[in-house]
């Protein structure tokens, strides 16, 4: 126990400001980006500890599940311990955010017209609301744009070792793995990515479950991370140091750091 106080006690001495909200609070305890409810046995990557504030630790709590959730569907979880783990999130998603699971499952009208509409032919006597989807609504988007944020943010850390400020600005696009095999994710982007770091846990590779990849324009003022979550989504995050500069279509969302004076 005392050395578990010892090594959070270090770790803060080195990493004394939260990195989520702008530079402006102190860190006040270790914050595991991504959660380590993504992972199998919740063995997160070595290294991928962040300084947060309370407030920034708990800012995405059940967003965090949401992703662990989706980033499961596919390939199915095989084998008792992953079925395990997958069931505990199912659980903890019905207990404290049921409006999402039922987002998530959908109707059968709704889950007809995703067929159709992505031409999916369904399997021999099988129904409509039997099919292996989910449906991706207001609220998911919402906990996947809300987790990304932080990611991304953590990220930017993690390679620079610097804080994005409040002229920063984060623009996130995340797609789902039919959007992958659908081409939606531009293929221009792997071109422009430079590094690919390990992601380890006692020198066993855990890029099976997640990985990224980063790049930064020569003046350092621009940045984008490519980050896959097993098979099932991917996110892209774009970083400006000046978000008033951020050349991006006028319906495009400008994310900063947390604020949470102004709860931004």
């Amino acid at each position: 126990m005392g050395s578990k106080k010892q090594k959070r006690e270090k770790f803060l001495a080195e990493h004394p400001i939260c990195c989520f909200c702008g530079g402006g609070s102190e860190a006040e305890e270790p914050d595991h980006i991504p959660s380590r409810a993504i992972f199998d046995d919740r063995q997160w990557p070595e290294g991928f500890e962040f300084p947060a504030c309370v407030r920034c630790n708990r800012a995405t709590r059940y967003d965090e599940e949401i992703v662990a959730f989706i980033s499961r569907l596919y390939p199915d979880p095989a084998g008792a311990k992953r079925t395990e783990d997958f069931k505990k999130i199912c659980e903890t998603l019905e207990r404290y955010r049921p409006d999402v699971m039922e987002e998530i499952r959908g109707t059968a009208n709704q889950k007809k017209k995703a067929l159709k509409e992505n031409n999916i032919a369904l399997e021999p006597g099988q129904a409509a609301g039997n099919a292996p989807l989910i449906r991706v609504g207001p609220l998911v988007n919402e906990a996947v744009t809300n987790f990304s944020r932080k990611l991304i943010l953590a990220l930017y850390y993690q390679q620079t070792g610097t804080i994005l400020n409040h002229d920063a600005g984060i623009a996130i696009r995340w797609f789902s793995n039919l959007e992958v095999a659908q081409g939606k994710l531009p293929a221009e982007l792997a071109q422009y990515i430079r590094g690919y770091p390990d992601i380890v846990r006692c020198n066993t590779s855990l890029k099976d479950q997640f990985s990224y990849g980063y790049t930064f324009s020569d003046c350092g003022r621009l940045s984008i991370f490519l980050v896959f979550f097993r098979r099932s989504f991917t996110i892209v995050g774009a970083v400006n140091l000046d978000s008033d500069k951020f050349d991006l279509p006028d319906i495009a969302k400008i994310l900063k750091p947390y604020n949470h004076q102004s709860a931004a």
